[in-house]
């Protein structure tokens, strides 16, 4: 993500490192973008901030590069 955690009661954030949020989607595009290409990704923890909420690290493979995913190299046969 882009920010730290944030208030569960607040739907998103307005900020983010001092920029205004122009739409819904600017707090998770990393983390979506990641998404969409297909690319094998996980999220594991990585840490605390001062205030005690967890941080992760997103880890990104190369494409079909997922070793739990044998069928990756599969296609559909034509028909």
């Amino acid at each position: 993500m882009a920010i730290l955690p944030f208030p569960v009661e607040q739907s998103y954030p307005t900020e983010i490192n001092g920029y205004t949020a122009e739409a819904y989607t600017d707090w998770f595009l990393f983390t979506y973008a990641i998404t969409v290409t297909g690319l094998p990704a996980i999220s594991v923890p990585c840490g605390w901030t001062p205030d005690g909420l967890p941080v992760g690290l997103q880890i990104v493979g190369r494409r079909r590069a997922e070793a739990a995913a044998p069928w990756a190299d599969r296609t559909p046969e034509p028909g």
